[in-house]
């Protein structure tokens, strides 16, 4: 859209990282964050976007900080919340098996050992772990949990855990979109999310040729296609571990394109 102006990356890591690194330098104050978006295009009717994903769910090193707390006291939502109230949460929820997969091989050109079969051994690790974390702990402490996994990141796909949270500061201004219908069906998701943020809407048909002509972002790469799917048993287990959470975040969400169609 001509009015969401570019800011030459599409995550900044400034909430959910860089915030709590040395701000005496520029580049990773709270001044230096702003002014990524200070472009000369920049208007009254311009739309900035920061689409890091982490903000959502990432506070890591929180026990630290505040070691008296049983849970997180305050979230991204929270700080964002402070500085700018307005502001308009659109968050984009993916099937969590398929994305946690996504996830796992997304990051093995920098870890050459992530195979289908490693994927497997530690997600069982990884699910064992969460489980045991549950049987002392509630679910939010067991999802913020610094010491989750980098590599095998399960919590990030149980959205009951952390959607709450920014509905609790944003309310109506939070719109939650499924990625598979996204990714189906764009136009009209897009249509849809430009009125969510008040945007003027161009017409479907020319969003649709815009869309034709650009080039496909975050495919699959060849290198991580080779190594294959992850194992039946896997998506299994995966499928148990996620299939009561995804219903729970439709019946929060009141939205039943969330309920996956798990055979198990």
């Amino acid at each position: 859209h001509h009015q969401i102006r570019d800011t030459g990356k599409k995550e900044h890591h400034y909430w959910a990282r860089t915030r709590l690194r040395n701000q005496d330098l520029p580049w990773e104050s709270f001044r230096g964050y702003l002014e990524r978006f200070q472009t000369e295009e920049h208007s009254e009717t311009s739309v900035i976007v920061d689409g890091t994903q982490s903000m959502i769910w990432r506070l890591k090193g929180w026990e630290d900080r505040f070691p008296w707390a049983d849970e997180p006291p305050y979230t991204n939502a929270d700080l964002i919340y402070s500085v700018t109230p307005d502001a308009k949460i659109l968050v984009m929820v993916r099937d969590p098996v398929k994305r946690l997969y996504s996830d796992y091989l997304f990051f093995s050109e920098e870890e050459e050992d992530r195979t289908p079969y490693s994927f497997s051994v530690e997600v069982k690790e990884e699910v064992t772990r969460f489980k045991t974390c549950l049987a002392g702990k509630s679910l939010r402490l067991c999802c913020y949990d610094s010491s989750n996994s980098h590599r095998v990141r399960l919590n990030i796909g149980i959205c009951i855990c952390y959607i709450p949270d920014w509905k609790a500061r944003f309310g109506d201004n939070l719109m939650v979109i499924p990625l598979e219908d996204y990714s189906s069906d764009p136009v009209p998701h897009l249509l849809e999310a430009y009125e969510f943020l008040d945007l003027p809407l161009p017409r479907a048909v020319d969003l649709q040729a815009f869309i034709d002509n650009s080039p496909r972002e975050n495919s699959r790469h060849s290198k991580d296609a080779n190594k294959g799917n992850m194992l039946e048993e896997t998506a299994g287990i995966l499928q148990g571990f996620y299939g009561e959470y995804s219903r729970q975040f439709a019946a929060y969400i009141e939205d039943d394109r969330f309920i996956y169609n798990y055979t198990k």
